[in-house]
């Protein structure tokens, strides 16, 4: 499902309790897009399964003419976020239309003043990951510019809800890494940017730099829990360092900094046995310099890829295969790091999902 915390039986049990919880038209939606995305990846596309889906979309449709307040809300979402999924298994252009439509519930409804318990906490926390690895990959693919476009909107027969690209913000604490890692890349500018070279953009990132240091030490004493353990944390700290750095200085060149931050990260991976994050794994295995190294990587992703059928995870590991070959084809000169990665999202037809 693209979720960032770890507790996967857990989380299905959240979705389950709101399919189920009552006979309202809420409860229907989120059943029905259940049902779609547990065909999708059970059967394959099919004529069957498309009615599914136009099922679960006239269920979600009639649930939000009944109100998106409280709980009809949070399962709105909720069926928002399936039916994400559902595209992105069927490698679909809109994937990125149903984030923007949870995004649009959670805002417009203020759900976090209306709802409270897990089943909220877990669909902000969902929504808000989406949003940030989202925003990750139009930075770097060929049509991200134009995506949010006037354009690209009516080619596309984009929804306006989408106009809305208001991050969410995550939960403080150990998630907090999520709200950091969404403003890491909000921050990213082309040089022809008329910030690039101020002063003013230059303190943001270090400033940056700073927040996602010192939360290591705010978290140091924090033993993790079973969703959200201290390494899961780290990684993602370690590789939003590394991607800030090599960003936002575009250089794939040697770097005393980011060699030991790799090396930290390297070393967690070396205990995990297996590893469901798709981001960590994409930014610190670019960083992947000798055969060892890679060999980890690509058993790591390898296994996470057979054990859940993600898809962030065949698309981690075909980048990742493409940019170790852009590496070992050019030996006279440092390569662009951004530039590397924009060949590797660009090579996909449809924005790549990496959650």
């Amino acid at each position: 499902m693209g979720i960032f915390h770890q507790d996967f039986e857990g989380f299905r049990d959240v979705i389950l309790r709101l399919a189920f919880s009552d006979d309202t038209p809420a409860s229907t939606a989120v059943l029905k897009s259940l049902l779609t995305v547990s065909a999708i990846q059970r059967y394959g596309p099919s004529l069957q399964v498309d009615d599914l889906k136009l099922s679960a979309l006239r269920a979600l449709k009639n649930s939000s003419e009944h109100g998106i307040d409280g709980l009809a809300g949070v399962q709105q979402v909720a069926a928002q976020m399936l039916l994400c999924s559902f595209e992105v298994n069927c490698a679909a252009v809109t994937w990125p239309w149903y984030i923007c439509g949870a995004n649009h519930i959670i805002t417009t409804a203020n759900l976090p003043k209306s709802s409270n318990g897990r089943e909220l906490n877990d669909m902000v926390d969902w929504v808000a990951y989406q949003h940030v690895m989202c925003r990750f990959g139009l930075q770097h693919w060929r049509n991200g510019n134009d995506y949010w476009k006037l354009p690209a909107k009516k080619r596309l027969g984009m929804p306006t809800v989408c106009t809305d690209q208001t991050a969410l913000n995550g939960a403080k604490g150990p998630r907090e890494i999520v709200t950091i890692l969404s403003e890491v890349v909000e921050s990213i500018q082309d040089p022809s940017a008329s910030c690039y070279h101020s002063a003013s953009h230059t303190d943001s990132l270090r400033l940056l730099e700073n927040r996602l240091e010192s939360l290591q030490s705010s978290f140091s004493a924090w033993t993790g829990t079973v969703d959200t353990p201290v390494d899961l944390v780290e990684l993602y700290r370690l590789a939003a360092l590394i991607y800030l750095e090599r960003a936002s200085m575009r250089s794939s060149g040697p770097s005393v900094k980011i060699q030991k931050w790799f090396q930290k990260a390297y070393a967690i991976l070396e205990k995990q046995e297996i590893y469901h994050s798709p981001f960590p794994l994409l930014v610190l295995g670019i960083e992947s310099r000798n055969d060892e190294q890679r060999k980890l990587f690509l058993k790591l992703v390898r296994q996470a890829a057979v054990t859940s059928g993600s898809v962030a995870m065949k698309n981690v590991h075909r980048m990742l295969q493409s940019v170790w070959l852009q590496d070992d084809l050019e030996t006279e000169r440092v390569l662009d790091y951004r530039l590397k990665l924009r060949a590797v999202f660009s090579s996909s037809e449809i924005l790549p999902s990496l959650a």
